[in-house]
């Protein structure tokens, strides 16, 4: 049957992984979420649990045979992990009750996807890693965990003159750049509440610079200072907590923030969900 099926997949791929066999094990992976999609199974807590297991330990087998792989098979198997995830996050979705599929899953593709990120930082080019760090941040937007984003944005570097200073060439600095994309995404959300717990949590804990200062240069031309993005996230949670008669209000923040969006990674995807806001509020 079909349930046996996909039993045996687990089985297998589980005894694999823990015998260290990963590359074969992936294989048998993919099998099972393909099969899990085409059999129509449902999502339950069960099959939630089995397959963080297998995620689980992958990475464990990944562990204790790295130092007989090249760097490149390791990049390999962990993307190729990655992909899985999102095969299971997107059966999720189709087979669960929620949209865009569990939250325990967008979290742990959350965590995979920085982990890469960080571990192709100096060996992939940079567009590819800002790729995968933005996509870490989106994921966790849909697993509503503003703590993980905010540990994160903690041992990112402060922003830099240039990357602050008035139409600069550069792209914003990337702590901001994130903060800016997790609460856009929060917004797209209408998760309001997380939103709110990250900026709080972003000014006690990464701002440096006097909040006050920030508010004054936000509408000050002639200071030499871009737009902060703290201060674009608390204004945009702030107007989106009101009415419809804030839209004028709302119109205007976009626009003095938009040569910001502009130089984002995937600054398409952050446009995107800002015209779905204005829509949405």
């Amino acid at each position: 049957t079909a349930a046996e099926g996909c039993d045996l997949c687990f089985q297998s791929g589980l005894n694999l992984l823990r015998k260290g066999r990963v590359s074969v094990a992936s294989q048998l992976m993919a099998l099972l979420t393909d099969t899990l999609r085409e059999t129509g199974t449902l999502e339950t807590d069960e099959w939630i649990d089995r397959l963080l297991e297998l995620h689980s330990a992958h990475q464990d087998a990944m562990t204790k045979t790295s130092e007989d792989m090249s760097p490149t098979e390791i990049t390999r198997l962990q993307r190729l992990e990655r992909d899985w995830l999102l095969r299971a996050l997107q059966w999720s979705a189709d087979a669960g009750t929620i949209k865009l599929g569990h939250q325990r899953l967008q979290k742990v593709l959350g965590e995979h996807c920085w982990e890469l990120a960080n571990m192709e930082k100096g060996v992939y080019e940079a567009d590819e890693v800002a790729d995968l760090q933005c996509d870490a941040v989106q994921h966790m937007v849909l697993a509503e965990e503003p703590a993980a984003i905010l540990a994160w944005l903690e041992i990112l570097e402060d922003p830099t003159d240039e990357e602050t200073k008035m139409g600069h060439s550069c792209p914003p600095a990337l702590r901001d750049a994130l903060l800016t994309r997790a609460i856009l995404g929060f917004g797209v959300m209408q998760n309001l509440r997380d939103g709110h717990t990250l900026i709080r949590g972003y000014i006690e804990k990464c701002e440096k610079r006097s909040i006050d200062e920030l508010k004054k240069s936000y509408t000050n031309k002639e200071d030499g200072k871009a737009p902060s993005h703290v201060l674009f996230g608390s204004m945009l949670l702030s107007i989106l907590a009101k009415d419809a008669r804030t839209g004028p209000l709302f119109s205007w923040l976009m626009r003095s923030f938009k040569r910001e969006l502009d130089g984002m990674a995937k600054n398409q995807v952050v446009h995107g969900w800002a015209t779905k806001i204005g829509a949405l509020y």
